[in-house]
């Protein structure tokens, strides 16, 4: 070894012991130790990490250089494994067995490269089937490192307790990326899983266990993305889970289970499937995107029963929900507000962003309250602008009433301004409104004067702490001023610039409406008398074939 290079190693691990001494890295492991932890190098005091680990105490640290290790490394006391560096420090088992197997508590794993791990006997699994092996290893923190291409799994957390798994690569494993087993209490975040299921199954499988978290990781291209089996009170939230090929997410008897803020995207199978049995699980707000069915229940399996989905968005999956016709006990909304669909097709006549009419999920399933836009958070508030017409003759003067709506569509009270400009007559005003509560302001504009062309009127909700869906701030819109009779063209309803018998052939198909019909259109009423009638079409007759 060049001397340079010792030198350096020396004045790291120096540092490394300082840090150590003052409780600075590892604070809670260093207090549970009663004497001073010691810093042993490899390959610099021992060959092998081994050697290290067995001639190391309670407390102490394994510092190992770069390099690539072929060992099976065995750790059975407390104490912290760190590489120098993840993609130069390379634990590897050559397929002979586990390359790390924890069995004590209190450990930390970080900075490596673990990889080649083999089980030689795929019926007899054991503790030399994993990149690491974690039994009866409480509080332990793995974090930092690369697990890549081992035979089976990347790693293997048995009756661990209260483990941390965070900043992970794990990649091209045969089996699973992670697997838990009954464990509970652990934290897997902030982790990238790719290419895990070569052979068989998932990204993350949790079984059996309860009371973990499982949140932020990006979750891509794996055979599955999770599979949570026999769980309670798991929290699943601030996952991406995309591309994976047969399911982004499965529940086999999972319950009461917190499933928020994920994407689960481009399956080809299913974001969500619910293989049976369990239930009282809340899936809220998160993005079931580009799959085959959005959220499939098992077929012929018990149902998982009393589900909740509320504040989700369902965006373009060729099913949207694909439920049994007998399973009605989970609901589709939270009693106010439910899913966006991006196939709904009703509309919101009054403006609080809920359709009027119920979106069929799936058989008699139903949710009440669907979405306009997709929810994109809880802060959220937004302005409209509603005329009484906006399309008038030219010539042929009204007052248009105007009504301006402020509205909190999020789940806290928010304080905001809104702002109107009515063709330069400017008001401003600051509000503070409650989740769902809206404030209309009423204007009215005299059009006398007004000659052929478009005028548009303006209204903002000034972005509030924490706001992304700001598409709905911004309001506004266009009067516009045509030929006298220009009421319609090649679509019902809109001007095309020219008088013809489009117009006249639309004013007959609204023959004799008025405010109360169902069908009623202001803008037909050229004369303002409130009346679509023969004074509409004879207007229309006088300026035929005149255009802008």
């Amino acid at each position: 070894m060049e001397k340079g290079t010792v030198m350096a190693r020396k004045i790291w691990v120096f540092v490394l012991s300082l840090l150590l001494l003052f409780g600075v890295m590892f604070p809670l492991e260093v207090r549970r130790v009663k004497s001073v932890a010691s810093m042993i190098t490899v390959p610099d005091d021992y060959p092998t990490i081994q050697e290290a680990i067995n001639n190391a105490n309670e407390g102490d640290t394994v510092f190992v250089g770069n390099g690539t290790y072929y060992e099976n490394v065995y750790v059975n006391k407390t104490i912290s494994l760190v590489g120098e560096s993840e993609e130069a420090t390379v634990i590897d088992a050559n397929y002979t067995g586990g390359a790390l197997n924890v069995t004590a508590n209190f450990v930390n794993v970080s900075g490596f490269t673990i990889q080649h791990g083999q089980n030689p006997d795929p019926f007899n699994p054991g503790p030399t089937f994993a990149g690491i092996y974690m039994r009866n290893a409480n509080s332990t923190r793995v974090t930092g490192n690369i697990i890549q291409q081992n035979g089976m799994l990347g790693m293997y957390i048995s009756y661990s307790n209260n483990c941390t798994v965070v900043n992970n690569t794990i990649r091209d494993n045969g089996y699973d990326g992670i697997e838990i087993w009954f464990s509970e209490y652990c934290l897997i975040d902030n982790n990238t899983l790719t290419g895990n299921g070569i052979t068989a199954f998932e990204a993350i499988v949790s079984v059996a266990g309860g009371y973990n978290t499982i949140s932020n990781n990006l979750v891509l291209g794996n055979t599955g993305g999770f599979w949570i089996s026999n769980e309670g009170n798991d929290l699943i939230a601030g996952n991406i889970v995309r591309s994976n090929r047969t399911y982004n997410l499965d529940l086999w008897v999972a319950h009461d289970c917190l499933i928020k803020n994920n994407v689960f995207a481009d399956s080809r199978l299913f974001g969500i499937y619910f293989e049976g049995f369990g239930g009282r699980n809340t899936i809220c707000m998160n993005l079931i995107e580009n799959n085959s069915v959005g959220v499939q229940f098992n077929m012929q399996n018990p149902p998982s029963l009393y589900n909740s989905f509320f504040l989700n968005n369902f965006v373009n999956n060729t099913v949207q929900a694909m439920i049994p016709t007998t399973t009605t006990n989970s609901t589709w909304d939270d009693g106010s507000k439910g899913n966006y669909w991006s196939n709904y097709s009703g509309v919101d006549v009054d403006g609080d962003g809920i359709g009027d009419t119920p979106y069929t999920v799936s058989g008699s399933n139903l949710d009440n309250y669907p979405l306009m836009e997709p929810y994109l958070g809880p802060h959220d508030v937004g302005s409209i602008i509603r005329a009484s017409k906006t399309v008038l003759g030219e010539g042929y003067a009204t007052t248009i009433a105007l009504n301006v709506t402020a509205r909190n569509y999020g789940e806290q009270v928010e304080s905001f301004n809104l702002t109107f400009d009515m063709l330069g007559t400017y008001f401003e005003t600051e509000l503070n409104l409650a989740s769902g509560d809206s404030m209309t302001f009423m204007f009215t504009l005299n059009t006398t004067g007004f000659t052929i062309g478009n005028y548009t009127i303006w209204s903002s909700a000034s972005p509030v702490s924490g706001e992304e869906a700001l598409k709905n701030n911004n309001c506004s819109l266009t009067i516009r001023v045509v030929i006298p009779g220009d009421v319609s063209g090649t679509t019902l309803g809109v001007p095309d610039g020219t008088v013809n018998m489009k117009d006249i052939a639309y004013l007959v198909s609204l023959f004799n409406t008025r405010l109360n019909s169902p069908n009623w259109d202001p803008n037909a009423d050229v004369n303002n008398d409130g009346v679509c009638n023969m004074r509409d079409i004879a207007i229309c007759v006088a300026y035929f074939n005149r255009h802008e």
